[in-house]
């Protein structure tokens, strides 16, 4: 989702001192939409993060 949603890695983990990115990490791994994110990232190329992302205010902050 980072590489898809256009957010610039070091930026991301920078973040908080790197305390923004695992939470990131935990929110995405317990995220009940799995099979819709996996349908979103196979798909056609979008600019707007989904909605049903939990990361989805970061991966905009952190955006290049």
């Amino acid at each position: 989702m980072l590489e898809r949603s256009g957010a610039d890695l070091g930026a991301a983990v920078r973040e908080g001192r790197g305390s923004a990115f695992a939470l990131a990490a935990r929110r995405c791994l317990a995220c009940p939409h799995g099979g819709e994110c996996r349908s979103w990232l196979d798909g056609a190329r979008e600019e707007a993060v989904p909605d049903f992302c939990p990361n989805a205010v970061y991966l905009h902050r952190t955006s290049a």
